[in-house]
Parts: structure tokens; sequence; C-alpha cells
């Protein structure tokens, strides 16, 4: 966190973009995306192809970092719970 902080102190001022998170660079690559919000969905047929909204891509990357904080705090709940033999 240290770092993270520094970083942001001292950091370039680049503007914040879903280019520079690897969750979304990685979903990218393996599912086509089409800038298309005309319907309220995750998936867009155009031509017989599969495609998603980027909807799908925002869902993934905020259950990324999900997931991500729920990994971290389980040395923090096993530091403090008691383990009975």
């Amino acid at each position: 966190m240290v770092y993270a902080a520094i970083k942001m102190l001292y950091g370039s001022r680049r503007k914040i973009s879903p280019k520079y998170n690897i969750a979304y660079n990685i979903i990218k690559k393996l599912i086509p995306f089409k800038n298309n919000t005309e319907n309220n969905s995750f998936f867009i047929t155009k031509n017989k192809k599969l495609y998603t909204a980027p909807i799908l891509a925002a869902l993934i990357v905020v259950e990324t970092s999900d997931l991500i904080f729920a990994l971290d705090s389980i040395p923090a709940v096993l530091s403090i719970s008691k383990i009975l033999l």
C-alpha cells in the first residue's frame, strides 16, 4: 500500500483508461468487443458472430478486483481466529 501511495503521489498524470487494466486486456484478447450499447444485453450477435458489450468487461474487472480483496483478507481472518485442535 505504501508503494501504491507513493506511486499516486509522484506518478505521472496519465489519463485513466481501461487499456491500462490487466484484467481488461486479458478479456479483450479472449472475447471480441463491439462498442454498441443500443440494447441492454451482455452479448451482441452480428453477422452470425458473437460479440460482447463493454458492460461485460466492466463487470469482470469489478469482480476480479473483488476476488483480489477477498484473497487478501484470508490471512487476516486466519491470524485473529482461534484454531481448536
